[in-house]
């Protein structure tokens, strides 16, 4: 299904399309919840809405559900639209925080896109206000702190002064905005926590191509966070608890970890939550579409042999998925990320930090074991 929605939407050149995209549900038609697990059956929703009679509203979205490197802020008209309609919908609900100046940059650009270059016959003082356009660009919040003739003022004003490279892409700096928030394109998951006095006891998880953030309720402010290098291993409980483990040490020279856990735990941060397998699965996901990429540019530097270990990359991922979803909670997926320098970098062609998971389940482990002595021998060669 997912692959013919995005033949539909003109995106069947973008790789691994079952896993970079996915379904939402909207019960009320507008506000989209996380995206369905990958195997999740559709027929069971439906009929839920009809018992629910929601089947006037009800409706599924197709959106982005891992944002790679390559859907942070993507050149592709396509991919490029979708990742921008779905910045505009977290901007405008709250999902992301954004300030009064950042609202007006944002509305600037979203205004490019909808209208196209400044026009001053016809963007004149009111045009946005008059015609309702302000509430599908500024935050409800924001917008009521000041008056919307101010709004419109602003935006039209900020607008009228994009350079011409605002006025080429401005989808494309929309999400690049976006991106200056670490967990850009996280999937939030509520929970509580009890081992730190010093975090609040309700937060938000949130998994994203950087690792896991933990954010304030309300404000979505960073109390703390665990990144790929510093995780040994994650996964959920028999309550559905996620749990996430970390190295002995557990600390960046620039930024320690602020949430200790409490003493005779090591390095185990256990968040209760009815979602559990949810954050886990979109961890696992992202260590997965990580190592990918890692993969791909070793096949592009190292010809035959990192296109091997790229498909044996896929093909545990693979097996990995479809344990998961016949064995279920009983299956626990937990990766082993080593911190050695190699030649490949996630965030610089120049540098890289060597990346080594181990999938626990039986039907994966040896072929994803494989691969990575494959892939480090080829880095050792580029060395």
């Amino acid at each position: 299904m997912i692959d013919a929605l995005a033949e539909k939407q003109f995106l069947s050149g973008c790789p691994g399309l079952t896993e970079v995209f996915g379904l939402s549900e909207a019960r009320d038609g507008v506000n989209m919840g996380a995206c369905l697990p990958v195997d999740a059956p559709i027929v069971p929703i439906i009929t839920s809405w009809l018992a629910n009679n929601l089947m006037d509203k009800a409706k599924f979205v197709f959106k982005i559900r891992l944002f790679s490197s390559a859907l942070r802020a993507p050149e592709n008209k396509d991919l490029a639209y979708m990742a921008f309609i779905q910045g505009v919908y977290e901007v405008i609900t709250g999902i992301v925080p954004v300030t009064m100046d950042e609202a007006i940059s944002l509305a600037a650009l979203q205004m490019q896109v909808k209208f196209g270059d400044a026009k001053p016959d016809a963007h004149t003082k009111g045009f946005l206000s008059r015609s309702g356009q302000l509430k599908g660009m500024v935050p409800g919040p924001l917008l009521m702190r000041r008056a919307m003739a101010s709004w419109d003022e602003d935006i039209l004003a900020r607008h009228r002064v994009l350079n011409a490279d605002a006025r080429a892409r401005p989808m494309q700096l929309y999400c690049q905005m976006l991106m200056t928030r670490e967990f850009y394109g996280a999937e939030y998951v509520p929970a509580a926590q009890a081992f730190s006095p010093d975090t609040p006891e309700s937060v938000l998880v949130a998994v994203s191509y950087a690792g896991v953030h933990v954010l304030g309720m309300d404000d979505k402010r960073v109390i703390d966070r665990f990144t790929f290098g510093e995780i040994y291993r994650w996964g959920f409980d028999a309550k559905k608890d996620f749990y996430v483990e970390l190295k002995p040490q557990c600390s960046r020279p620039d930024a320690p970890c602020t949430a200790k856990p409490s003493g005779g735990k090591g390095n185990l941060f256990v968040f209760t939550t009815k979602q559990g397998r949810t954050a886990s699965d979109m961890l696992t996901a992202y260590a997965t579409r990580i190592l990918a990429e890692i993969q791909g540019r070793g096949a592009a530097a190292g010809g035959a042999a990192g296109a091997s270990a790229s498909t044996a990359l896929d093909s545990a991922a693979r097996a990995a998925s479809k344990r998961a979803a016949s064995v279920a909670a009983a299956t626990k997926v937990q990766a082993l990320w080593r911190g050695s320098r190699v030649r490949q970098s996630l965030q610089e062609e120049a540098a890289a930090i060597r990346v080594q998971a181990v999938w626990r389940g039986m039907l994966a482990r040896a072929a994803f074991d494989r691969m990575l002595e494959e892939a480090e021998a080829e880095f050792a060669e580029d060395e």
